[in-house]
């Protein structure tokens, strides 16, 4: 169990992990620059496919988002409508 909460709370891992994915965020940005622009792979269709795929890849998060927590606020009325549109903590009544 003492393995698990060093592992758990460890900030050395959180900033490792972090630090890797900025660093592969950067390698493969720098090739694909790379590629189209000093190396002239890039044709105009696979240009487009490139900016295309990103903002549906954007697209793609937004409605995640939207839809993850739009099926948390249903979740959230039909808890309040069962419980009689009350959730949470008790008043207390005196």
């Amino acid at each position: 169990m003492g393995l698990a909460l060093r592992i758990k709370f460890s900030s050395f891992l959180w900033r490792y992990g972090f630090l890797m994915i900025i660093f592969f965020m950067f390698v493969w940005w720098r090739d694909i620059i790379r590629e189209g622009t000093y190396e002239g792979q890039h044709t105009r269709q696979v240009q487009k496919g490139l900016r295309m795929g990103y903002f549906y890849l954007l697209y793609l998060k937004i409605m995640f988002f939207f839809g993850f927590f739009g099926a948390l606020y249903l979740l959230y009325l039909k808890i309040m409508f069962f419980f009689g549109f009350f959730w949470g903590v008790l008043p207390l009544k005196f």
